[in-house]
């Protein structure tokens, strides 16, 4: 939540220049019997309000598994990923951070070859 400012500043500002940034989203496991319908009113209500201007994905069954599997990620969050235009991770963060950490590793992803 504290990275989510950086976020937007970054979308805002290289978005232009081709770069997006991505959020996904863990609200259905966040409570039990949390369903989408349950849990999409109060989200998008919350990125309306914080004026989060980059797609949010919301995870459900077993997709954290297939996804944590997927880009060896820790378990835990937050972690930021910079993936290049193939697709190939360059850059990871596996705690919160600072916007200047997620402006250098975008140009990282910008920069790949």
């Amino acid at each position: 939540m504290r990275e989510l400012p950086a976020f937007i500043a970054i979308q805002r500002e290289y978005g232009k220049l081709g770069c997006q940034v991505l959020s996904i989203s863990y609200d259905l496991f966040g409570e039990e019997g949390a369903t989408r319908e349950s849990v999409t009113p109060a989200l998008e209500a919350f990125l309306a309000k914080t004026g989060v201007n980059f797609p949010v994905f919301v995870l459900d069954d077993d997709s954290p598994m297939q996804l944590e599997e997927h880009f060896d990620l820790p378990g835990g969050l937050p972690v930021t990923l910079a993936l290049d235009k193939r697709g190939n991770i360059v850059d990871r963060e596996n705690q919160a951070a600072d916007k200047d950490r997620f402006v250098e590793m975008l140009e990282r992803a910008r920069q790949a070859k």
